[in-house]
């Protein structure tokens, strides 16, 4: 005779899985509704914030072209430090 006891499944669903199944799914639901809103939050920022990000790119731009006519101006003034003192 074999028995199988060992591999049988009861499946009956008993009232505490009902009610842990159901906290755990108000649980989620409840976290997945405060990520939405913390999600809101940081889009209406962020739109509150685009006019002052398109002003800080277009700083950074012209502070570039800063930097490469500092740098044209530097060479030049080394170069015309160099020229004057050269023997004439």
């Amino acid at each position: 005779m074999s028995q199988n006891k060992a591999y049988s499944f009861n499946r009956t669903v008993t009232l505490g899985m009902l009610i842990t199944l159901s906290i755990q799914t108000a649980s989620g639901l409840i976290w997945a509704g405060g990520a939405n809103a913390r999600l809101e939050a940081v889009e209406t920022q962020l739109v509150l914030r685009q006019p002052s990000l398109e002003r800080l790119a277009l700083l950074e731009g012209q502070m570039d072209m800063i930097r490469e006519s500092l740098g044209r101006i530097e060479r030049q003034v080394t170069l015309n430090a160099i020229e004057a003192e050269r023997p004439k």
